[in-house]
This record gives structure tokens, sequence and C-alpha cells, in this order.
């Protein structure tokens, strides 16, 4: 298949295990395997949805062509997918304030992860391999600009240190302002981290209000002494050594956890990112 099929085939089907075999670069075959197992599924319609917590929703983000639509909306699904990888702490039965700073801490890290290397390494991955239309497409995100331009020969790591700098901490050096592309690309994600922020304290207080917890959800891996970039550092390193694990997927181990989580329901209002 060329890349429009590739592309037009991920974006019609519903099933995860279909979508990542088309979306993945052949590099991320033990990453595919590790977000099966984790039990996720795609639901069949827009829904809200929290990471690890619920199923992903096929959600659809409009461009000026076909094409450009169907490319943005599964780069979207990737970047929910990723999550899938690391997903979020159990909070206590006490909901008190400490579990409240590693839930959030865990969603925003988890976004500039995801972030850096969904614009990043994704987007080069497929910009060396599409067509005309495609490279167009990816380059005018803005981040490919950056990776051929002021980051060229950094290492994912550094850049995900970079965007922690410039999204979630806002310090804008001169090579940003300076470069159009890059003013452009933190004016476009700054807001979105915003709007992130916005629905974690919404939902957290939904929670509260319901004294919700997500019963049977798989808990995070990782440790929750772990500090803000300590946190992002922790993913990409991770992702890096899930791409080096089988490709080979444990369907009882797919099992049991889509099966755990078919019970779990989010409070009536949740906000979620679609």
């Amino acid at each position: 298949m060329n890349v429009i099929e590739i592309f037009a085939k991920a974006f019609e089907t519903r099933d995860i295990e279909e979508f990542l075999n088309l979306a993945f670069p052949t590099e991320w075959k033990g990453l595919a395997a590790r977000i099966i197992e984790s039990g996720v599924e795609f639901d069949s319609k827009l829904c809200d949805w929290a990471p690890r917590w619920s199923k992903i929703p096929p959600t659809v983000r409009n461009g000026k062509t076909e094409f450009e639509t169907t490319v943005k909306s599964c780069m979207f699904r990737v970047h929910d997918c990723l999550h899938q990888l690391w997903g979020l702490p159990i909070p206590s039965s006490e909901l008190n304030e400490d579990d409240f700073y590693e839930y959030k801490r865990a969603q925003m890290c988890g976004e500039v992860a995801v972030l850096t290397l969904t614009e990043f390494d994704y987007s080069n991955y497929w910009y060396k391999r599409g067509n005309d239309e495609l490279k167009n497409l990816l380059w005018n995100r803005n981040a490919l600009p950056l990776l051929y331009g002021p980051l060229l020969g950094k290492s994912t790591l550094q850049i995900a240190q970079r965007m922690d700098s410039l999204l979630h901490k806002k310090i804008h050096p001169r090579w940003v302002r300076e470069m159009k592309e890059a003013t452009e690309f933190v004016e476009d994600y700054v807001p979105m981290l915003e709007d992130d922020r916005t629905n974690i304290n919404h939902n957290w207080k939904l929670m509260k209000r319901d004294n919700w917890l997500p019963v049977g959800a798989p808990n995070s891996r990782y440790n929750p002494n772990l500090d803000g970039l300590e946190l992002t550092q922790w993913m990409i390193n991770d992702f890096f050594h899930l791409m080096d694990t089988d490709s080979k997927v444990d369907e009882p181990l797919r099992d049991f956890n889509r099966n755990r989580r078919a019970g779990i329901v989010l409070p009536s209002g949740w906000n979620g990112a679609v």
C-alpha cells in the first residue's frame, strides 16, 4: 500500500491492532504489542477519555483536504495510543492533595513526552517515506523545521527536555523568538497544554464530588517520587526500552486487562481529550 492507502485504512478502522499495524513505524512493533496488552480498545463513537482508564475515542481533526483530515486524525489517535504505555497513578481513597499532584503531574509529563515522540520521531519517520503531499503536511506542523534546524542532532531525550522548558515552563529563548516556525509551534501547543490543565482540574473535582476511583484500572509503572522533568525523561527512556521488546502479544494478558477495564465508567461531566 502507498501512504494514502495506509492512512485511509488506519483512519477507517476501529480495531486497535489493525490501527497500530498500519499507523506505527516498523521499528515500533514492540511498542504496539505492549499497548495491545494494556487492554485498550477504540470506542465505536466519540467518547470521554482518560489515559489508560477508558477506551480511545476515534477523534477526527479537520483539515483543508480529505487527506489532511485523515493524517491529522491518525496522528491524534497515535498520540492517545502512546499514553497507554504509562497511564495514570491510582489515587488513594482519600483523593487528597498529594494524589492530585501525582495525577496532574503524570498527565502533563505524559503530554510533553507523547507530543515529543509524535511530532518529532513519528512525523520524521513518515516524512522520510511519504509523498510530496504528506511531506508538506508534516512540515507545516512546525516541528520538523526545528528538527532539521536548531534541534538538528539532538536526541529525542534532549528534545523532550527542550519541550519541557518551552511548553511546560514557557521559557522562550532567542532562538525560538527569532524563528517563525518555532514561534508558531509554541503558539500551537502552549494553549493545548493549558486546555489539558483546565480539563485535569475539572475532572479531579468530579472525582472528588463522586468519591470516584478507577477500580480495576492498571496502575502506572513509575516511581511517584520522580519530579516533573525526571518523569518526562523516564517516559522517553522507557519508550526506547519498550521499542526493543518482543513484538508478540501476550493474548491472555490482553484479555485480562481488557476485562478489568470494561467496568470503568468515568464520572458524568468528564472532559475528554476530544
